[in-house]
């Protein structure tokens, strides 16, 4: 990939749907990967060591094309070459994800949902390849830009769809996720392009219901299977997140260097 020179030209995107097959129902005893945690925004980590996670629809890109405004629309919005890649991608299976290479960043944002809103162009835009910007009198130096989209479970749905038939919720089965994330992080374009950190956070936890525990614990999971990788995990002040990074399972999971095997017969 490297020496693709379609993506050193820059101005071209690399689009790779990734499929995990046969995975174990065991993982190698190895101690989980470093995991940090980060009062920051998932795109502000260094793209020139990190990917960035984009917590998916199962169908890529979500509501984009209509009022959709949460994490992964807001992400096409300001990069949006990411916009191609919805249209040679259909539904993810369970064990798929894709992976965009070299998208751009071409707007500033703030806010979220209802609040989002564009505050600035970058330019010139930034990320596609390995070039030297400065914008708004901060210098950017920009290595390809690597985006994980990965789609978690959609725990509402189940909840509603138990409600419906009057039957107990099935309990979430976090080992699906595993093999989401595993699916994306694994990929080669991230070993090949020299990232070392996944930037990511709670996946899963905002219209689906998922739980940042378990967000946390999945990815974290995945990230020390694919190797070689440092989760940076955004908490954007969320409570139950904040509770879980004070509490005292997280310090002992972190101080006793459990491995991931260990960590994944747990749950």
């Amino acid at each position: 990939l490297l020496k693709n020179p379609f993506l050193l030209e820059g101005g071209h995107i690399i689009i790779e749907r990734n499929q995990l097959t046969g995975m174990s129902k065991t993982f190698p005893d190895i101690p989980l990967c470093p995991f940090v945690w980060s009062d920051g925004l998932i795109e502000a980590a260094d793209e020139g060591v990190s990917v960035h996670v984009d917590f998916a629809n199962k169908f890529l890109g979500g509501g984009v094309l209509r009022d959709g405004s949460v994490q992964e629309e807001i992400l096409c919005s300001v990069r949006p070459e990411m916009l191609a890649a919805l249209a040679v991608n259909c539904v993810m299976d369970d064990n798929e994800a894709v992976v965009v290479v070299g998208t751009r960043l071409f707007a500033e944002h703030e806010g979220y949902g209802r609040s989002f809103t564009f505050t600035s162009p970058v330019v010139p835009p930034c990320g596609g390849n390995s070039t030297h910007v400065t914008h708004h009198s901060t210098d950017y130096t920009c290595a390809p830009n690597v985006i994980v989209a990965i789609d978690a479970v959609n725990v509402n749905k189940i909840r509603k769809t138990a409600t419906k038939h009057r039957r107990a919720p099935p309990t979430h089965d976090l080992r699906r996720d595993v093999a989401k994330a595993l699916a994306g992080f694994s990929s080669p374009v991230i070993g090949e392009l020299g990232k070392t950190v996944v930037s990511t956070g709670n996946w899963g936890c905002g219209a689906y219901g998922g739980h940042p525990f378990n967000a946390c614990v999945s990815q974290w999971i995945a990230a020390t299977v694919a190797g070689g990788l440092t989760v940076s995990y955004s908490h954007f002040g969320n409570v139950d997140a904040l509770a879980f990074k004070e509490s005292k399972d997280f310090s002992k999971i972190e101080k006793s260097k459990i491995s991931d095997a260990t960590l994944y017969e747990h749950i």
